[in-house]
């Protein structure tokens, strides 16, 4: 450990050993206030030359520059003296004169003598120039001399943690399939995200209008905010909503007195602007990306990776607003941020419902520390597939598909999603059953591009909507007052095939064409059956 005093400068460069592979280490900086009247109590003479800076700062860099040059001259004379010594002690061994060896180490001493004689004149000569007085070594290193048992008034201690670079992850994706949502897992050190090549912008809203932002950034770059007032009757001008880039490693900040501790912990902050909202509909606003290592006005550095923008604003018309926006700091590139997972979380989550990946790239980050240690990138191809079923009313929820290959499949909120083993798998629909009838007929479309159409046999990634050509069929059971029945089920039948519902929760039906058998059970007793032909839609009501 180094301890010294340096009264009234600013310490601008520290020289710390370079780290290895995944090493950390933490320096802790003490910085003390006090007078020379303390240091005085603590056993400083005051007439130390040391401290001759402590009430002139001005005079501090002279005085360590004499001590420096002062003990550099005596090292310089005191080596003479040494070898000077050593030389006569040779010189007077028995046979030293015809020991080449003994006379080779004589000459190289002589030699550097010499050289440290040609240089103290230039030295003593500094040493005047500077005006330098001085101080006996003995002076300088006695006991008092050495700060001991002082009393601050107060004191600030800094952490500095240092920490060494990751190593490249070599990581391999390894998915899990749970309903709607697909599961990356990885290990706690990794910070991963999912971006997809776009320049497309994120939006939020609310009473106040919309606000469009890129989720991803990249250093020293102009970050553009877009605003739009569509809201009738709200003018915001003179109002404004604050724009602060967080990050996501927490600062800690400790002040002690006598009375009362206090500690608060807060995400770090990079740069900032006001959005001075207009009295137009529409608005643009700037702000400045500083480089990584970098802050613009704030109290930490931009990192790689995730970050977060905070939007807060608490004006009479805009209303509160408390909100956090994900953004993603990559080292280039234009890109939309699709999912992401902190270092301490164990899997990252992607809802299928809401996005499914075409062409992503995955980040993979190196926490250590909450300091990112390196940063890498690669194309993937996801193995998923979602189905829909529809016909030209809208969605279809009771159906059944069967594949023609073993996958992990899943059900969720009408749509059927599909994990294979690697993107190169394909797949076949071998059999559909609606509301448990076999569909022989359909037609596969792209559920973005309804123009696209697909054969039956399906690769990955993809999202399909399967279109049906169906009847929609309403059943009405009436008793004989000709009032609704609302007991019982119904058995509708075809050939083999059979869907029971109670006759309260019957939903609207979709039929394939053909000849069927309708029944109405009550208790295990057939109330009444009717063989009908359908091939259209419409109402079917019997008693």
């Amino acid at each position: 450990m180094f301890r010294g005093i340096v009264s009234g400068r600013r310490v601008n460069q520290l020289e710390l050993p370079v780290l290895g592979v995944g090493e950390t280490m933490l320096v802790e900086l003490t910085m003390l206030e006090v007078t020379a009247d303390e240091l005085a109590r603590a056993g400083f003479p005051v007439d130390n030359p040391i401290f001759a800076g402590i009430n002139a700062r001005e005079n501090v860099d002279q005085v360590a520059n004499c001590l420096s040059l002062q003990n550099h001259i005596e090292g310089i004379r005191k080596n003479i003296q040494t070898r000077n010594s050593e030389i006569v002690d040779l010189r007077n061994q028995p046979g030293g004169f015809q020991n080449q060896t003994v006379q080779r180490l004589i000459i190289k001493m002589n030699n550097d003598n010499a050289r440290d004689n040609d240089l103290l004149p230039t030295l003593d000569a500094q040493f005047e120039i500077l005006q330098c007085d001085r101080v006996p070594r003995d002076e300088q290193e006695r006991p008092e001399a050495r700060p001991t048992d002082l009393v601050a008034e107060s004191f600030q201690r800094s952490h500095i943690l240092v920490v060494g670079e990751g190593s490249p992850s070599g990581f391999i994706p390894n998915y899990q399939l749970t309903g709607s949502n697909l599961y990356m897992e990885k290990s706690e050190t990794l910070e991963l995200a999912i971006l997809e090549p776009t320049d497309g912008f994120h939006i939020i809203s609310g009473s106040y209008g919309a606000i469009e932002y890129p989720s991803v950034i990249s250093p020293g770059s102009e970050y553009i905010i877009r605003y739009n007032n569509t809201v009738d009757d709200f003018d915001p001008s003179g109002e404004s909503i604050e724009f602060v880039l967080e990050t996501t490693r927490k600062l800690r900040i400790d002040s002690h007195t006598a009375d009362l501790t206090t500690s608060i912990e807060k995400n770090g902050t990079i740069a900032s602007t006001t959005l001075n909202l207009p009295n137009t509909q529409t608005g643009y606003f700037k702000l400045n990306i500083p480089e990584i290592g970098e802050s613009k006005n704030g109290d930490s550095p931009l990192q790689y990776g995730l970050h977060f923008f905070h939007i807060h604003s608490n004006f009479v018309g805009i209303g509160t607003l408390d909100a956090y926006l994900p953004v993603y700091v990559v080292p280039s590139g234009e890109y939309n941020l699709v999912g992401y997972s902190l270092a301490s979380e164990p899997d990252l989550r992607i809802d299928l419902a809401d996005y499914v990946p075409n062409t992503p790239e995955l980040f993979i980050i190196s926490k250590s520390n909450g300091v990112t240690t390196f940063i890498e990138s690669q194309e993937i191809n996801i193995p998923v597939a979602v189905i829909s079923v529809s016909d030209n009313l809208g969605p279809i929820n009771l159906y059944e598909i069967i594949l023609d290959a073993d996958f992990i499949t899943s059900y969720s909120d009408g749509k059927m999603y599909i994990l294979a083993n690697s993107a190169t798998d394909t797949f076949s629909i071998s059999n559909l059953k609606i509301f448990n009838f076999n569909i022989n007929d359909f037609n596969i479309i792209d559920s973005i591009d309804k123009t696209k159409t697909y054969q039956n046999k399906l690769g990955f990634p993809i999202n399909v909507d399967i279109m049906l050509d169906i009847n929609t069929i309403d059943i009405s059971v009436l008793d004989e007052f000709e009032q609704p029945f609302i007991d019982g089920q119904i058995v509708i039948q075809k050939a083999n095939e059979e869907f029971t519902s109670d006759l309260l929760d019957i939903p609207r039906l979709k039929l394939p064409d053909g000849n069927y058998k309708i029944t109405h059970i009550v208790e295990d007793e057939i109330k009444s059956e009717q063989d009908i032909s359908i091939s259209s839609s419409g109402l079917i009501q019997f008693n």
